[in-house]
């Protein structure tokens, strides 16, 4: 897949997994820094959406998400949340700007590590939206 088809299919998973937890979701029809808008009933969330498949060079299960739109990371001024579809594992992680706000990258764990280390890398299992 390209990296345009990769990032549309990253919005579907999310739009999908948003309508199973019964929210309304809203595509910005202007550039901005968010993909979607997510309404829950109570509260509007912006989301920026990436599609988590590239390996770490530095260990086995484990993905590093690129956070760097055109040389720009994210805040949380900007966007609320930074959702990940994870295709190993066909989910998707929800993070708050505490997670994202300044960082270039980020390592999401999709597997237990083999020597029990757990540095720099955030276990998906503990984001899974």
């Amino acid at each position: 897949m390209t990296k345009e088809e990769k990032g549309i299919l990253a919005v579907l998973k999310v739009q999908q997994r948003a309508v199973e937890k019964g929210q309304l979701v809203s595509v910005p029809i202007n550039p901005c820094r968010y993909d979607l808008v997510l309404d829950d009933g109570a509260k509007l969330t912006r989301a920026q959406v990436k599609y988590g498949n590239i390996a770490s060079p530095h260990s086995t299960g484990a993905v590093r998400v690129t956070l760097q739109r055109h040389g720009k990371t994210y805040s949380a001024r900007e966007i609320d949340v930074l959702l990940v579809y994870l295709p190993s594992v066909d989910k998707v992680c929800w993070f708050t700007s505490e997670t994202f706000e300044g960082r270039n990258e980020l390592y999401i764990r999709t597997e237990a590590t083999k020597n029990n280390q757990k540095k720099k890398c955030l276990l998906a299992e503990d984001h899974f939206w």
